[in-house]
């Protein structure tokens, strides 16, 4: 927000979402996909979620894990419920209820 740049961010997104949506209700489509993507590349924006948007949410949880806040946030209460219980709340787990979050608060509905 600083920088007043999403990064194009809100359109990997949207993309993602968009996938998503064609995925929920055509699941074998991922696999014809999976399949076809060396001949016709990514269509259906399917890696957003594991690519850029996965890169960003590292940044974010590590950065805010190094630094500290003491923000009162979704963030925040992830890291606390981590704290109390490390074994059901790893690394892994945060960052992909973080990045669920992304996605949800991103809606262009």
């Amino acid at each position: 927000m600083e920088r007043g740049s999403d990064d194009g961010a809100l359109e990997a997104i949207n993309n993602a979402l968009g996938s998503a949506a064609w995925i929920g209700q055509v699941p074998w489509l991922y696999w014809i996909h999976d399949y076809m993507v060396p001949v016709i590349g990514n269509r259906l924006a399917i890696a957003a979620r594991h690519g850029r948007l996965l890169k960003l949410t590292v940044n974010e949880v590590t950065g805010r894990k190094d630094r500290g806040s003491d923000r009162k946030d979704i963030l925040s209460k992830l890291f606390a419920v981590q704290k109390e219980k490390p074994r059901e709340m790893d690394d892994n787990a945060v960052r992909n209820m973080a990045l669920s979050n992304i996605f949800a608060g991103a809606c262009f509905c």
